[in-house]
């Protein structure tokens, strides 16, 4: 399974080689987005406390034209610091890592509102579209779509958010000693820009995987980050 891991991931990386053309824009970037509050929330409806709750709900998720080995592939790491370590062996530009820095610590405002929030991002990925382009950008739209749609789930009505994600993690808190919601939502960033490079963009348009079960495939493997970081796994 490994080697062809790898395999996937290094086809995937040469058809990105000579490609100025985007693969994934910015509204297809939402959409991932979307998708994945779709099957976080199915998820914490189900009130996971297990890693083997999360896992037994994703895998009975079907997507359309999307085979079982495939599927197998965009679930295969759930933390933060595996996803950004693959995400590292396979980008080499150091402002797209600058990029996840600097989203990260506005989520870390705790005084901040999910309004306050997505402004914050939105100038990010302003800043983001001068500087980067191809793969550099697309990882990055990603994330802090992702960020701000899982802002939007797990903060604190308070903060504008749902309150449905932050009920859930007071409890998983008391009884775990789980991260704070800061570190969920990073989960769900990185989930998401990692498996963009797990199952790749050029591969998801114009192999078997058609775009809009591409969405939802990677929303639902960064729905799977945030529910392991949501338990303390």
């Amino acid at each position: 399974m490994k080697k062809l891991f790898f395999s996937l991931i290094a086809t995937v990386l040469l058809s990105f080689t000579g490609n100025a053309q985007q693969n994934i824009s910015h509204n297809d970037a939402k959409k991932i987005a979307i998708e994945h509050n779709k099957y976080l929330e199915n998820l914490i409806k189900t009130k996971p406390t297990s890693e083997k709750n999360i896992n037994d709900y994703f895998a009975n998720l079907k997507f359309e034209n999307v085979s079982k080995e495939q599927k197998a592939e965009y679930f295969t790491s759930f933390s933060y610091e595996a996803n950004l370590a693959l995400l590292k062996e396979h980008i080499n530009n150091k402002l797209v890592f600058e990029f996840f820095t600097n989203c990260n610590l506005i989520i870390e405002n705790e005084k901040s509102s999910v309004p306050e929030i997505n402004v914050q991002l939105d100038n990010q990925i302003e800043l983001a579209k001068k500087a980067l382009t191809n793969t550099d950008l697309e990882v990055c739209l990603v994330y802090a779509e992702v960020l701000k749609k899982s802002a939007a789930f797990w903060l604190e009505k308070e903060r504008g958010g749902s309150g449905i994600g932050s009920s859930f993690l007071n409890t998983t808190q008391a009884n775990r000693g789980t991260p704070k919601s800061h570190k969920v939502l990073a989960a769900d960033a990185m989930g998401a820009s990692g498996a963009l490079i797990v199952g790749g963009i050029a591969a998801g348009f114009s192999g078997p995987i058609a775009p809009l079960s591409f969405f939802a495939v990677v929303g639902a493997s960064a729905a799977w980050s945030s529910g392991c970081a949501a338990i303390g796994l």
